[in-house]
């Protein structure tokens, strides 16, 4: 199944820790993009994503926390800048909402929690950026993130690090890879080696090795996938 966007009807959605707010915003990317090298900034341009839209996900959680990956399926969707939604469906159901500076967790049979996004102001620099490169606009993501983009026969990788010292200390990388006119995966990496990635798209039908190791998911999100 190729990536989709198709309209929704209004609906809830769950709080991302640290490092899910990025991969949150990147999940929703489906793009057009043309065969042939293009500068990152003309890349970013191509991955505007209509209003509303909504794909499937599988994400995988790598962390020295935890004594296996936790992986977890369900909807990503985008509403505008500022505006994001994450449904999380197996092997539990969770919803959260990001609007604006205020983020939303409701989790089946718990209360309600909510917290503002101004308590981790790096945070709240990336959210606004990848907020502008789901919009396509290149030059307010580079404001604060370095911005490569590496184009091969297997598909192409765009790199993003953040140029603030204070939001590196929570994120080092992220790494968006894809193919043609779709990307794949959503890599976010940390200063102490914990990642998440988040697959999308016909990247997310696969059947997963149950644990999946780090080294094989990795190597699947380099392979393309039509």
């Amino acid at each position: 199944m190729s990536t989709e966007v198709r309209p929704v009807r209004p609906c809830i959605a769950r709080r991302p820790n640290r490092p899910c707010l990025a991969a949150l915003c990147f999940a929703l990317i489906s793009t057009t993009l043309a065969g042939e090298t293009k500068p990152a900034s003309v890349l970013v341009k191509r991955l505007m994503l209509p209003t509303p839209a909504i794909a499937h996900f599988v994400e995988v959680r790598y962390s020295a926390l935890l004594t296996r990956p936790m992986v977890a399926s369900g909807e990503l969707e985008y509403r505008g800048p500022q505006s994001l939604q994450k449904r999380i469906l197996s092997p539990y159901q969770e919803q959260q909402i990001i609007d604006g500076d205020q983020v939303t967790v409701q989790r089946e049979g718990e209360k309600t929690r909510s917290f503002s996004l101004k308590r981790t102001p790096e945070l709240q620099g990336i959210l606004d950026s990848l907020g502008s490169l789901l919009a396509g606009d290149a030059d307010a993501l580079e404001q604060t993130f370095t911005v490569t983009l590496d184009e091969g026969e297997a598909g192409w990788t765009l790199h993003l690090v953040p140029r603030s010292e204070r939001a590196r200390q929570h994120l080092r990388e992220i790494l968006v890879t894809g193919r043609d006119d779709k990307a794949d995966c959503f890599v976010t990496s940390e200063p102490d080696g914990d990642a998440s990635f988040l697959l999308l798209g016909a990247s997310s039908e696969t059947q997963l090795p149950d644990p999946p190791p780090r080294a094989w998911t990795e190597e699947y999100c380099r392979a393309p996938h039509n």
